[in-house]
């Protein structure tokens, strides 16, 4: 795999990883104006069937997240191993590599996408089932 190669590759990962930051981002900011504007006063049937709706978007996400990782890991395994030098340009790549490896940081993101998911699922959940939404005072 030649320099080239594996650059276009790591772009496209990269692309990949912000067009599903971008999906979570819709289904999150819908399923709350949902909530917003509807949900919270509709039946336990109707809400339910939305966060099971909502859960098999995270889920799949998810999956999408997983499959990607071991791609993204056989690129920065690859990356390290081809040994590019550094031009004098590149900072936030020369202070990765004193780290070591391109994989702390990569496995930080992970932990922490992961984690944001997690919260903000919770958080859905408190919403959609438990949160009393004030109702509004007329005037």
């Amino acid at each position: 795999m030649t320099e080239a190669n594996i650059i276009e590759l790591r772009l496209l990962a990269a692309g990949f990883i912000m067009s599903l930051f971008s999906v979570f981002f819709g289904v999150v900011s819908a399923y709350i104006a949902g909530l917003y504007f509807f949900l919270h006063k509709a039946t336990l049937s109707l809400r339910l069937m939305a966060f099971f709706v909502l859960t098999m978007g995270f889920l799949f996400l998810g999956g999408m997240a997983v499959s990607i990782s071991d791609i993204i890991e056989v690129l920065i395994t690859t990356w390290d191993k081809m040994n590019i030098p550094l031009s004098s340009g590149e900072t936030l790549r020369g202070w990765i590599t004193r780290l070591g490896s391109n994989f702390q940081l990569y496995y930080v993101g992970a932990v922490l996408g992961w984690a944001v998911a997690f919260v903000v699922y919770l958080a859905l959940a408190y919403l959609t089932f438990f949160y009393r939404w004030p109702t509004p005072h007329s005037s």
